[in-house]
């Protein structure tokens, strides 16, 4: 390697390293502040510090977010799910199968990603409450279980398999739901699974549709965390490391989840991955 091989690659990773310190250091800020005594956050003296753990445990006992964190859990979790599947057997339809109209409806659905999805929401509303379910963890889940973009995303990672394995099976008598669980998903892994990453998180964080259709003990874990920020700042002194704290608790799923999907997460961004 020569030298202006080697500086280049030295600023490559130094640029990466202080954009990667960049987006760190404000969580770490956050988690050390977290940490702390309220009165400590406005002490400069920073030998007079010490640590509270126990902020973290304030969260579900004062702050009682135990509850609402299980409902955020059950609605990220069962509307992924949900999403995963009816996206994949529609990507395998538009993909392999042969029927009439198929080049319409795939563009029905590209269609639907330009629409914005506040336009969706009132009438999402209606057909919710016409069916009986606001407020309800159902009236959350179900109008989420179809996605235009992750359809799309899939589709082309199933045009990417070789007939000839489709073939294959097919001597062998499988049928396409066969095909599809045996051949397809197994391939294509990598992109169902960055998907299902990018599902999970956007059910997780979601915000304006469950302060709609969810109501009390119901809500969403991002929906209680706001009402504590509102709750604890009415107060004369404001309880920043509790917020805090909250807050960390609130980002541990989708951290997590991401660190289980990296690699998937990688692999799956490139659409031409499949030879």
């Amino acid at each position: 390697m020569t030298f202006p091989d080697r500086l280049l690659h030295f600023l490559g990773w130094a640029g990466a390293a202080l954009l990667g310190f960049g987006v760190v250091f404000p969580f770490l800020i956050g988690i050390g502040a977290s940490l702390l005594a309220p009165s400590d956050l406005l002490n400069p003296n920073v030998g007079e510090w010490s640590l509270h753990p126990e902020n973290y445990l304030r969260v579900f006992t004062e702050a009682g977010l135990g509850a609402y964190f299980m409902n955020s859990i059950i609605i990220a979790l069962s509307t992924t799910v949900g999403t995963m599947i009816t996206s994949i057997l529609a990507a395998y339809a538009f993909a392999r199968m042969e029927f009439r109209g198929r080049n319409m409806l795939f563009w029905a659905v590209l269609g639907t990603l330009t629409i914005p999805e506040l336009i969706c929401i009132i009438p999402n509303y209606l057909l919710m409450a016409k069916m009986k379910l606001v407020p309800s963890i159902w009236a959350a889940v179900l109008p989420q279980l179809a996605s235009g973009f992750v359809t799309f995303f899939l589709r082309q990672h199933f045009m990417g398999v070789p007939k000839v394995y489709e073939e294959a099976a097919r001597l062998d008598g499988a049928s396409h739901f066969k095909i599809l669980v045996d051949v397809i998903v197994p391939i294509c892994w990598a992109a169902i699974a960055s998907m299902a990453l990018f599902a999970f998180i956007a059910q997780w964080n979601s915000y304006l549709w469950p302060l709609i259709v969810l109501r009390g003990d119901t809500q969403t874990v991002q929906i209680a965390l706001a009402n504590l920020q509102a709750s604890v700042r009415e107060q004369p002194f404001t309880d920043w490391p509790l917020i805090l704290a909250a807050s960390c608790v609130v980002l541990l799923p989708s951290i997590v989840f991401f660190l289980f999907a990296e690699r998937q997460l990688v692999q799956g961004a490139g659409l031409g991955g499949i030879k």
